[in-house]
């Protein structure tokens, strides 16, 4: 993949108030997904995971973040958790991504029991965003390289299946500092902002 970053400007010299036409072109989606485990062999479980999210055709893994070892949280009684995010990119919207970790999780062998207490795998989509193509996105004045910026439509969703962004992003020590690996950009888009690096 070519490396832009040298006609990128930087964030603090992009425009407010920058308008994506409704008629933008959705060019890929890609999200961020952590994965956690507390049970059986931990280091094996994230890679078992991994590998199975790369074995769906409609999902490929661009870069995994390094692995955090944790204290379990509202039922703290439990062995410690391994958690790792991952980034991926994928043609299936957000409820059958949830279906393809939901899948992947039942195959790894997780029962659900006790909400909460220890699994085996945990896997869940932290943030989704359609990447919009830049044929459709103005230059302004004095830096038409603006262009050059691939652009995050982040999707906010709330339905009794899947909240996004996920709630735990606010108040999740370990997900703070995992999210470190994905260094934060600006992403300015029609419906929100946020800061969320992809490998583009």
């Amino acid at each position: 993949m070519t490396d832009k970053s040298s006609k990128r400007p930087a964030p603090s010299d992009m425009p407010d108030g920058v308008i994506i036409t409704s008629d933008a072109e959705i060019h890929r989606k890609c999200a961020l997904i952590s994965l956690g485990t507390n049970m059986g062999h931990l280091e094996k479980n994230l890679d078992d995971a991994l590998s199975k999210l790369s074995a769906h055709p409609a999902v490929e893994i661009i870069q995994a973040g390094r692995r955090l070892k944790n204290k379990a949280i509202i039922i703290e009684d439990q062995p410690d958790f391994l958690n790792q995010i991952a980034q991926i990119s994928t043609s299936l919207d957000p409820l059958s991504l949830l279906k393809v970790c939901l899948s992947t999780e039942e195959k790894l062998g997780r029962v659900r029991s006790l909400r909460y207490g220890p699994r085996i795998i945990d896997l869940d989509i932290l943030i989704y965003c359609e990447i919009l193509t830049n044929s459709q996105i103005p230059a302004y004045p004095g830096n038409p390289a603006y262009n050059e910026i691939p652009v995050y439509n982040e999707i906010i969703l709330n339905s009794d299946e899947l909240t996004l962004p996920h709630p735990g992003l606010a108040d999740r020590e370990y997900l703070k500092i995992l999210m470190e690996d994905f260094q934060p950009v600006t992403v300015r888009t029609r419906r929100s902002e946020t800061a969320l690096k992809i490998s583009d």
